[in-house]
């Protein structure tokens, strides 16, 4: 990337979410082919199938979405106390045109598909907490957010004990602390909500 290329921030997030679209165009066609398929032959697969699709889709859009909301809380952690991500001449354009596509197609995505989720889970409360589908979405949720939450925590920790012992470690505290901060906070409220 050309450290001289300014892109404006309009098109900086919006071209991402363009490139989105034919994805989302071929997801939508094998989805449907797929939902097609087993619901001719046996009911019971054809719902296994569509657990599979929504906890599948709601799990992708999570981490793509979640990720992207950690990096948007650490920069504006950053913003707020005047570390040096935010000072850049392009800071807010990079991370915004980075981060913000994701944020706003993963959590939109996530939101959608759990909540078809739900949905099954208030009309077949027993089968859906029984699902296999469902507990591995779950533990593997838990487990990827905790294992998150904790580099995350281990981070701050290094870098808070670093200055206490004056270590003389250098850099900007701030913007070292924002991006781990903002991770741990996006991880806790995977944590909190789905456990």
């Amino acid at each position: 990337v050309d450290p001289g290329y300014s892109p404006d921030l309009g098109s900086a997030i919006l071209t991402p979410l363009l490139i989105a679209i034919p994805w989302a165009v071929v997801w939508f066609a094998h989805t449907r082919a797929l939902r097609r398929e087993p619901a001719a032959t046996d009911p019971l697969r054809a719902l296994h199938q569509a657990r599979l699709v929504s906890h599948s889709v709601a799990a992708t859009a999570l981490v793509m979405g979640s990720v992207a909301a950690g990096w948007l809380l650490g920069y504006l952690v950053d913003l707020a106390l005047g570390g040096e991500r935010a000072t850049g001449p392009n800071a807010s354009t990079y991370e915004l045109g980075q981060w913000l596509p994701a944020a706003v197609v993963g959590l939109p995505a996530w939101w959608w598909f759990w909540r078809v989720v739900r949905e099954r889970r208030q009309t077949e409360p027993i089968d859906e907490a029984n699902s296999t589908i469902r507990r591995s979405f779950l533990f593997l949720t838990l487990g990827v957010a905790l294992i998150a939450a904790i580099a995350a925590s281990a981070l701050i920790l290094y870098r808070l004990v670093g200055v206490l012992l004056d270590a003389g470690i250098g850099g900007d505290l701030v913007s070292e602390l924002s991006t781990p901060l903002g991770a741990l906070i996006a991880a806790g409220a995977v944590l909190a909500y789905h456990g």
